[in-house]
């Protein structure tokens, strides 16, 4: 019996590490342009109306956890079983590839940060 709850656990383990490795990998699905004017970049940008607008900004669902944009601060958090980390603040290249200052603003946000360097 005890091989059977041990075997669930490790499953139950095996699919939550793959479900939060699936969710990272959906969060920017573009490559390239890491400096500055960030050209040449390839992929799909962020589709703001694919995700849900929260009183603090957008909410991308995930399988096992959502991403958090604060429209106000720029942050990026992940939340998970009810618990929010923040992660960092959007990046330039964010910035001028993912273009979430225009999507808050079309929301009726209105965005007060300053991007932090790197990708």
């Amino acid at each position: 019996m005890v091989n059977v709850f041990a075997a669930l656990g490790a499953a139950a383990v095996t699919l939550l590490t793959i479900g939060i490795a699936i969710d990272v990998a959906n969060i920017d699905q573009t490559s390239g342009g890491y400096e500055a004017p960030f050209d040449g970049w390839t992929g799909t940008p962020i589709d703001w109306s694919a995700n849900t607008v929260s009183v603090e900004g957008f909410r991308q669902p995930g399988l096992v956890m959502d991403i958090l944009y604060n429209c106000t601060t720029g942050m990026i958090s992940a939340e998970t079983f009810g618990v929010e980390v923040n992660f960092r603040v959007l990046s330039e290249r964010a910035v001028a590839i993912h273009k979430p200052v225009e999507a808050c603003e079309a929301e009726g946000f209105s965005p007060d940060f300053t991007p932090t360097s790197g990708s």
